[in-house]
């Protein structure tokens, strides 16, 4: 379970497969806008392609908007994607990009983390 500071890096992670959109509770970003209009899509995408700071981080992406769209979408519409500033009130950068909410795997004892491994297996086959 994982809580998200920034819209390009987390949905980037998701597209890339680091991070799968299940275990996404929140993505707490510093944008404003509705993926579901055309004009802001297009808006916030060419900006994270063809300009900005993060135009080497997003260059070998930009054959990947429906993707990043559709996940973007999901992510807006089931209430995981928290943008502040459409309430006035901004997001905080943070050191890092993604949060997690439960101890990982790998700070586990064996047990422990076997145990989680086969919460993780179950949930996926109940799609939770």
């Amino acid at each position: 379970m994982k809580v998200g500071f920034s819209y390009s890096r987390c949905v980037r992670d998701i597209v890339d497969g680091k991070v799968d959109k299940t275990d996404v509770v929140v993505i707490i970003a510093r944008t404003d806008f509705d993926p579901n209009n055309d004009a802001h899509w297009q808006s916030i995408w060419e900006g994270y392609t063809y300009g900005g700071m993060n135009y080497a981080e997003w260059a070998n992406h930009t054959d990947k908007e429906a993707e990043f769209r559709t996940i973007t979408k999901d992510l807006y519409n089931d209430g995981k994607l928290h943008q502040p500033r459409k309430f006035g009130a901004r997001a905080e950068r943070m050191n890092e990009h993604w949060y997690d909410l439960a101890v990982r795997p790998i700070d586990m004892n064996p047990s422990v983390k076997k145990a989680y491994e086969n919460y993780r297996m179950l949930a996926g086959i109940s799609g939770k």
